[in-house]
């Protein structure tokens, strides 16, 4: 018995040894392309982030999934197989796979789109249809926004490009809106003339473009007054807001105006 499995092993030894050659081979290669795809797309993601954030990251993945798949081709080449078989194989199989993954290219040539044409970056503000909120990143199949209410939103890029894109961060400015009623039997004109008076002499309300305070409704019983003053960026949205509804409602306490109240509270970036 032990001579027949001594007989077994040394007929299959120069066939383990060539397969495990084989193996070998196609371990060093895999491991070699894998670490040459991750040097090479960290280097031209590192050149390219000085100039653009987004574009780094696009071709950072486009060329470390480009290098793998030469990669697994030099492999299979090298343990005999016909490659350019397998090419033709994979170019047919290539027509029905992308007719099936056809939403999936479609978000790819809408990434590409979104990075050449830029109609946003990385940290910009965008509105797109109902969802607003931060631009976190831009990757080949999807963009990542954060809401204002930390929600992260993962939207594909086919979507984004078929839909209307609001980049509040183009203007260095944002606008806020405030609606205030009052009672039908106060001086609209004379309330007016204190909000303006209380604008112009808050410090963060931009002098242009000019705030505007005007009526935007009434009926019988009310006067709807609309105000919308611009700020910077970089200020605070609520805090401003809150100073001046607290400054209006200090003056108009003091001419013993009490039947007014806040109707809504906007922000915007849009003249």
């Amino acid at each position: 018995m032990s001579a027949k499995i001594l007989a077994f092993l040394e007929q299959s030894l120069p066939t383990l040894k060539q397969v495990g050659l084989i193996g070998l081979k196609v371990l060093v290669i895999l491991v070699v392309s894998y670490y040459c795809a991750l040097f090479a797309s960290k280097k031209l993601h590192k050149i390219l982030q000085r100039y653009d954030e987004t574009l780094a990251n696009f071709v950072h993945q486009v060329v470390f999934v480009c290098v793998m798949i030469i990669g697994v081709i030099m492999t299979l080449s090298n343990i005999g197989v016909q490659t350019t078989s397998i090419l033709a194989v994979l170019g047919a199989a290539g027509v029905a796979i992308a007719l099936a993954l056809k939403d999936s290219l479609s978000s790819i040539a809408s990434g590409i789109l979104l990075i050449v044409l830029r109609p946003f970056i990385k940290g910009d503000n965008i509105e797109i249809g109902a969802i607003s909120g931060k631009v976190e990143s831009i990757n080949i199949f999807n963009t990542t926004l954060l809401t204002g209410d930390g929600k992260v939103v993962i939207l594909p890029n086919k979507n984004i490009a078929n839909s209307n894109i609001i980049n509040q961060s183009k203007n260095p400015n944002q606008r806020i809106e405030i609606q205030i009623q009052i009672a039908n039997n106060h001086n609209a004109a004379h309330i007016k003339e204190i909000i303006q008076k209380v604008l112009q002499t808050h410090t963060t309300i931009k002098k242009s473009p000019k705030a505007f305070v005007g009526v935007i409704d009434f009926d019988t019983q009310k006067v709807v007054l609309c105000i919308r003053a611009w700020i910077s960026k970089t200020q605070s949205v609520f805090d401003t807001k809150s100073e001046i509804i607290e400054k209006i409602n200090a003056e108009l306490y003091k001419k013993g105006l009490f039947e007014v109240s806040v109707l809504e509270v906007r922000v915007d970036s849009r003249i």
